[in-house]
């Protein structure tokens, strides 16, 4: 814990103790001066002291992505099509204002591999990487607390570039390929997280984020993804 972290809660204390000895220690006029001035010093417990850091940053980071299984329909048949774990990588930079608002833009590179599809009540294996470049804009609010700790909430938008090479699916032993394609679409996102302070001008920032892409074409629904975060955070 920050030396700036620690300050509020020894003042308090130091108060507290203050007020406790007056009765004994000091004549009256003196105990309702120290009371005047312990009063100020807890009005002065403001949320940019529990929280000091006020200006710009920068985040690097990386992520665990899983994508839900895409539905839709083919020829009139319901179909599924599963995705293996994917990764990521991210650099955002944003200013923090004293009120807990942050605002933050983001550039970030997504990998994913096809896993399998059902077609019916047949399926079989699917090969192709999803590649994901994408641009982002966020809101984010950091909830005031005292110590190493503290949660934040926040969404965003942007647009994000997919490129899929040559897809393969094979089933019976037989194997059925198609080219890629690339395509520019929107996407949206809310996240929750944690900002964990590891020295005065670096936080470790785990995160969990929900994201979609509109990008449903040909019969599927649109993309849904599951993001694990982390990153590392420095303020200027």
């Amino acid at each position: 814990m920050t030396a700036s972290r620690l300050f509020p809660t020894r003042a308090l204390v130091a108060g507290a103790l203050v007020l406790l000895a007056a009765p004994v220690l000091l004549p009256a006029p003196a105990m309702a001066q120290s009371s005047s001035s312990s009063s100020s010093m807890a009005k002065s417990v403001s949320y940019d002291t529990l929280q000091p850091h006020v200006g710009w940053y920068g985040t690097l980071g990386g992520s665990g992505i899983q994508p839900r299984d895409t539905d839709g329909t083919v020829n009139g048949t319901d179909s599924t099509l599963e995705y293996n774990m994917g990764y990521g990588l991210f650099g955002a930079g944003g200013y923090r204002f004293r009120n807990g608002l942050r605002l933050e833009g983001e550039i970030g590179y997504g990998s994913v591999g096809l896993d399998s599809f059902r077609y019916g009540g047949t399926g079989g294996n699917a090969d192709g990487d999803l590649q994901l470049w994408s641009a982002t804009g966020a809101a984010y609010y950091d909830l005031p607390t005292a110590g190493r700790v503290s949660p934040y909430i926040g969404g965003g938008a942007g647009a994000v570039r997919e490129s899929i090479d040559r897809v393969s699916a094979s089933s019976g032993g037989t194997t059925v390929s198609a080219e890629g394609d690339t395509d520019t679409n929107l996407t949206a996102f809310g996240e929750v997280g944690l900002n964990i302070a590891l020295a005065p001008a670096f936080d470790l920032v785990p995160s969990y984020r929900y994201q979609w892409i509109d990008d449903g074409r040909d019969g599927f629904d649109d993309t849904q993804m599951h993001v694990f975060r982390a990153g590392l955070r420095y303020w200027f």
